[in-house]
């Protein structure tokens, strides 16, 4: 996420400036770095370049979700489950959505089938609990911790979904314990971090500050 990749990005842009692809993750470089302008034109370039393509139509939810434009993300999720309704990221993204609006009925149902879909993935599980929570079902959101924590001898759980449900849960102490683990483990998405609105009550703290910046999204 530094200066390497934004110098690629554009490299690969200037040699073809209509490349859907390159425009797509060009814009999600500019989404965990705050640009959220950038992105979304980024995104729409993208969509208008290859409108039926699944991954382009979802992410383009997820620029939104991450701008905390919740209606757009929400609109934008209903038409990428539209051209795939088997197409687990597309629920993900849209159920995300519906967390962030409080529409917590509406978001299990799209999470569960999203977690169905992707034959009980731990990071699609992870988002069911973080559904629960947010909706005031902490039990439910324990137990699917604790199968978490069960399964992950045998598969990979990512530690930064366990700090999301924490996070949703307003355990501050628990949630920071599986920050810094995800950090340790070079997590993928602890890359979002700066801009995941589930993390939005804990900007202030300065540990989640110091992360930012050991991660190298703050100056």
């Amino acid at each position: 996420m530094r200066e390497g990749a934004w110098t690629e990005f554009n490299r690969a842009l200037q040699r073809d400036p209509q490349y859907a692809y390159a425009l797509h993750w060009y814009g999600d470089y500019l989404s965990v770095r705050g640009r959220h302008d950038e992105a979304l034109l980024e995104a729409r370039q993208a969509l208008k370049l290859d409108p039926l393509n699944l991954m382009i139509n979802t992410w383009a939810a997820l620029r939104y979700y991450l701008a905390h434009n919740y209606d757009a993300a929400t609109e934008q999720g209903r038409n990428a489950v539209e051209l795939d309704p088997n197409f687990a990221a597309a629920h993900l993204l849209l159920g995300e959505a519906y967390v962030q609006t409080g529409r917590h009925n509406e978001a299990l149902a799209e999470l569960q089938t999203a977690a169905r879909l992707s034959g009980d993935s731990p990071l699609y599980l992870a988002q069911v609990a973080v559904t629960s929570a947010a909706g005031g079902r902490r039990p439910e959101a324990l137990r699917i911790v604790a199968q978490l924590q069960n399964i992950s001898g045998e598969r990979y759980v990512s530690p930064y979904g366990l700090a999301q449900v924490y996070a949703a849960l307003s355990d501050k102490e628990q949630t920071f314990k599986w920050l810094q683990t995800a950090y340790d483990d070079r997590a993928v998405w602890m890359s979002y971090l700066a801009v995941d609105p589930v993390f939005d009550h804990f900007r202030s703290d300065q540990r989640f500050q110091d992360l930012l910046r050991r991660i190298g999204l703050l100056p």
